[in-house]
């Protein structure tokens, strides 16, 4: 991303990034939002250029946009709430910090400056989107192959097995 004028100049730093991505996710992880300090940031690399992102903390809602425009050389996106609530306007500061704060973090990480004198992208942003929410369900048993079987005679579709399988509380002896 060009910081001057907040471009989004290419919105992949690099496809092979398994040597950088997890060392630029772990300087990410853990990071402190000066503004909402009561919220935790997790950050985990995940594959080539992509990292996963969970904020934690009161008041928090899935109904926001991103920041990822979606194409090279646009805008990058302020998060905007989805609806009217004070918990989606909320959220939309809070990950609008998360991103400056992730911008300031990366822009000055020795990896991007060696990365930089090797002519390679540099990557000084984290394109949020798909925004979500935590919903607690019960923990699931587990269930063996023979367990699906055995019950999978008694039920005439798919969705009656799946159904069945949600309600078997341990494993069968």
């Amino acid at each position: 991303m060009d910081d001057q004028t907040e471009v989004v100049t290419s919105r992949r730093a690099d496809r092979h990034f398994e040597h950088a991505g997890p060392i630029l996710c772990a300087s990410l992880n853990g990071l402190k939002l000066p503004s909402f300090p009561e919220y935790k940031v997790s950050v985990k690399y995940a594959t080539e250029h992509r990292c996963g992102v969970v904020v934690s903390g009161p008041g928090l809602s899935g109904n926001i946009s991103g920041s990822d425009p979606l194409k090279d050389n646009r805008l990058l996106l302020k998060v905007k709430p989805l609806d009217d609530s004070k918990e989606a306007a909320h959220t939309a500061a809070v990950v609008n910090e998360l991103s400056d704060v992730m911008r300031r973090i990366l822009r000055s990480h020795p990896l991007n400056a060696e990365r930089q004198a090797q002519g390679k992208a540099i990557a000084n942003v984290v394109l949020l989107r798909g925004c979500g929410i935590r919903i607690e369900v019960c923990p699931m048993p587990f269930i063996s192959i023979a367990q699906i079987l055995y019950t999978s005679q008694f039920k005439s579709s798919w969705k009656d097995l799946t159904c069945v399988q949600l309600l078997i509380s341990s494993p069968m002896a």
